[in-house]
């Protein structure tokens, strides 16, 4: 599941690209920067799920168990 997620994060991020690349021709600035910004979404969007696939072949099939658990608020306010 996160690489069929990772998978749809890249391919998202491609076409946001190329959106942008014609808006770029088009002289659309503004639209440009929207994609732009979409593709910054999700490339980190791709990063996430692409540190969790490393967690889990680092540390196991029950690393996403763990991660099921309630952080602290602490925790949990500093990870976004």
């Amino acid at each position: 599941m996160l690489e069929k997620a990772r998978a749809m994060e890249e391919s998202s991020a491609n076409a946001y690209n190329q959106a942008a690349l014609e808006c770029a021709t088009e002289a659309d600035a503004a639209s440009k920067q929207i994609f732009e910004r979409l593709i910054g979404d999700e490339e980190g969007h791709f990063a996430a799920f692409d540190r969790e696939l490393e967690n889990v072949k680092r540390f196991g099939p029950n690393y996403l168990a763990l991660q099921s658990f309630e952080k602290p608020p602490a925790i949990a306010a500093a990870a976004h």
